[in-house]
């Protein structure tokens, strides 16, 4: 009978850790990414005020740059507004903006920078790729209302098909 007692006690100290192993969830692993982060703050200290207002900046525009790309579909393209500015952001205030694909690392080394330097040149592209869309997007919806207003000359209504029809001969001379 105290064998059965024992293996009851084994069993249930197994449910135990297995419901632990299963209660590990995102703010556990957010727990950890900030003990990376306070690890590497302890590794490289910080020399002035100024200098942790704009780790605290670049976090907080990375955090927000992930977020617009993660909500970019749902926001029907609105959130491309906000990669734009950050983009943009990162020419003139480099201290606030941190690089396209950094927004994605943890733990901001070396190290890591080198291995996001591919996610940094794809989502360059991605931006420029998003960018030409939402224009010809435009183009193409002010020439139908210029047509449907009546407002368009034929010259307008060409060249905006022109355009398109550029474009797409474009995308498919890049894509072969």
């Amino acid at each position: 009978m105290a064998e059965a007692q024992t293996l009851d006690q084994q069993l249930e100290y197994a449910r135990e850790l297995r419901n632990q192993q299963r209660a590990d969830t995102q703010k556990n692993r957010d727990e950890r990414n900030i003990g990376k982060t306070a690890a590497h703050i302890a590794r490289h200290p910080i020399k002035s005020v100024k200098e942790a207002g704009e780790m605290a900046l670049q976090f907080g525009s990375a955090r927000l740059l992930q977020q617009a790309w993660f909500w970019l579909i749902w926001s029907f393209g609105l959130t491309l507004i906000y990669i734009d500015i950050h983009a943009l952001g990162r020419i003139f205030f480099p201290n606030v903006f941190c690089r396209l694909g950094d927004e994605w690392l943890p733990v901001k080394t070396k190290t890591a920078r080198a291995a996001a330097t591919p996610i940094m040149w794809f989502e360059t592209a991605a931006v420029i790729g998003l960018n030409m869309l939402a224009f010809l997007i435009i183009v193409i919806i002010i020439a139908i209302i210029g047509t449907i207003a009546g407002v368009a000359d034929k010259w307008y209504v060409e060249t905006a098909f022109t355009v398109v029809d550029t474009a797409i001969k474009v995308k498919n001379s890049i894509s072969n």
